[in-house]
């Protein structure tokens, strides 16, 4: 639940940044997505992105075995919670009863946003890793979640592979900004 130390050695991706900062300020953006293969950089560049920007950060680095929705959810609420006290309780409250509420989770997270003031709602949910995540549960909670955002608020995904969500009418929305593999590559500069 923590961005990855900046790496010393690391190329400073200045134009990238740039990029991302003006997509962000934008206030129909809901999603900056990030999809290469490996080894390109996404990681890297957003751990650059999030610590310039001033922004609070939620982090969630995924792997296979959050590809369970009790377990996806309780990772997100849980960033959401230490970026802002008032974020992700009723999410992870609802997690735990028995049987867990996982359709509402999107929902109650939403809401825990929508209650912030105006000026706290300007954070990045970040979702490293996307593409181990394969439960058609999780991508419609996500969807909803990403339908549902405050304006200040951005979701941010590095993936090898776009997930399956309504891009296309996010892409006619203006609401989402993307850089692939042939923005990542390194310049003759860098």
């Amino acid at each position: 639940l923590a961005p990855p130390p900046a790496r010393r050695e690391s190329v400073s991706r200045t134009r990238l940044i740039a990029r991302l900062d003006a997509a962000a300020g934008e206030p129909h953006r809901k999603l900056v997505l990030v999809s290469a293969p490996a080894g390109y950089g996404k990681t890297t560049l957003l751990v650059e992105w999030t610590r310039q920007s001033g922004r609070k950060t939620a982090w969630v680095a995924l792997d296979p075995t959050d590809s369970t929705p009790a377990r996806f959810w309780s990772c997100v609420a849980g960033a959401l919670h230490n970026v802002h006290p008032a974020l992700g309780r009723a999410c992870l409250a609802g997690l735990r009863s028995s049987p867990p509420d996982l359709r509402a989770a999107p929902a109650l997270l939403v809401n825990d946003l929508a209650a912030l003031p105006e000026s706290e709602q300007a954070l990045f949910l970040v979702l490293d890793d996307y593409h181990e995540i394969n439960s058609a549960e999780i991508h419609a909670g996500m969807t909803a979640l990403l339908e549902g955002l405050p304006p200040a608020a951005r979701l941010v995904v590095a993936s090898r592979a776009d997930p399956p969500w309504p891009l296309a009418r996010l892409r006619a929305r203006g609401q989402v900004a993307e850089l692939r593999a042939a923005d990542l590559r390194f310049t003759p500069e860098e």
